[in-house]
C-alpha cells in the first residue's frame, strides 16, 4: 500500500512546478520580447528616417524650393535623421542588455534559489536608461519633423506670391 504524499513532499512538488513554470515563462518572454520589439523598432526607425529623408529629397528636387526652404529646414531634417539613428543605436543596446538579462536565467533555478537572475545586477539600471533614451531620441526626431514642417509653412506664408508661382509651375 502506498502512503499519500506528506505535506513536505507536496510543498516540494509545488515549488518545483512553480519554478519550472517561471523558467518557461522567462524563456517565452525572451522570445516574444525580441520578436516584438525588434519588429516594432525597425518599423519606427525606418519610418522616421524615410520621412526626414523624403522631406530633404522633396525640397532638393526643385531649385526654387531648395533656395526657399533649405536654409530654414535643413537642420531640422538632419537633426531628425541623426536622432532617429541614435534612437536605433540606443534601442539596440537596450535589446542587447535584455538579452544578457535573459541569458542569466539559469535552469538551476528549478532545483534551488541560486539560478534566479540577479535583479540588482548593474546592467539592469542601463536597461531602464537605454529604454527611456530610445524613447527620447525617437520623440526628438518626431519633433524635428514638426519643427521643420512649421518652419517650411512659415516660410511659405511669408513668400505667398513666390509659392503661388511655384505651384503653377510644378502642377501647371
Amino acid at each position: 500500500m502506498q502512503l499519500p504524499p506528506s505535506q513536505h513532499e507536496l510543498q516540494q512538488a509545488f515549488e518545483w512546478k512553480a519554478r519550472e513554470l517561471r523558467y518557461q515563462q522567462y524563456q517565452e518572454a525572451k522570445k516574444v520580447t525580441f520578436q516584438l520589439q525588434g519588429d516594432y523598432g525597425k518599423w519606427l526607425i525606418a519610418t522616421l528616417i524615410l520621412i526626414h529623408g523624403g522631406a530633404l529629397a522633396f525640397i532638393a528636387s526643385n531649385e526654387r524650393l531648395s533656395m526657399l526652404l533649405l536654409p530654414s529646414t535643413f537642420w531640422c531634417s538632419i537633426g531628425g535623421v541623426l536622432t532617429a539613428l541614435l534612437c536605433g543605436f540606443v534601442t539596440w543596446i537596450n535589446w542587447s542588455l535584455h538579452y544578457a538579462f535573459y541569458e542569466r536565467v539559469d535552469p538551476a533555478m528549478l532545483h534551488s534559489g541560486n539560478g534566479w537572475p540577479d535583479y540588482d545586477h548593474p546592467s539592469n539600471k542601463w536597461i531602464t536608461i537605454t529604454f527611456w533614451a530610445g524613447i527620447g531620441f525617437g520623440l526628438i526626431s518626431a519633433f524635428c519633423l514638426l519643427g521643420g514642417s512649421y518652419l517650411a509653412y512659415s516660410k511659405f506664408m511669408a513668400e505667398i506670391p513666390l509659392f503661388n508661382q511655384l505651384l503653377h509651375r510644378v502642377f501647371g
